[in-house]
């Protein structure tokens, strides 16, 4: 964890100094930076759609991306992330905790860090937003996810 925050916000290997804060309640990754710093980044491409969600106070849009996360040894492929920029936050994006479905995740404040298990050994997940049927269904690492004919 980062300096003195009480917020749990760790670095990512987006970029070096990247820094993430874990949301418990989040659903969606949201970048929160400037969308040009996320457009520059290696790996990263834009989908074309654009997206809506509830939170921070009220309803949001952004584009949404695609990335490959490494995060410390745990990859997440073609990650869907929202950008909607917030103003003044110590960080550039928000990781949910639905990203961490099937492991263990601590949040040792008193030692500054955070501590991720993966019991089941699976170090590459897959998120997948699917609008079916107007509704938001996510497939994680857990779930197969196939497209409809």
């Amino acid at each position: 964890m980062i300096g003195k925050s009480l917020r749990p916000i760790i670095e990512v290997g987006i970029f070096p100094g990247c820094k993430a804060l874990i949301d418990t309640g989040a659903v969606i990754p949201v970048w929160t930076a400037a969308e040009s710093m996320l457009e520059v980044l290696e790996g990263v491409r834009a989908t074309g759609w654009r997206g809506t969600f509830g939170g921070f106070g009220g309803p949001c849009e952004g584009n949404i991306y695609e990335i490959t996360l490494d995060f410390d040894g745990l990859y997440y492929i073609d990650l869907p992330i929202l950008a909607s920029r917030m103003q003044n936050t110590p960080w550039h994006i928000i990781l949910p905790a639905t990203l961490f479905d099937h492991m263990i995740y601590t949040i040792d404040n008193i030692r500054r860090m955070a501590i991720f298990e993966v019991p089941d050994n699976q170090l590459v997940r897959h998120l997948k937003y699917h609008d079916k049927d107007g509704s938001l269904h996510i497939f994680s690492q857990e779930t197969p996810y196939q497209e409809s004919a």
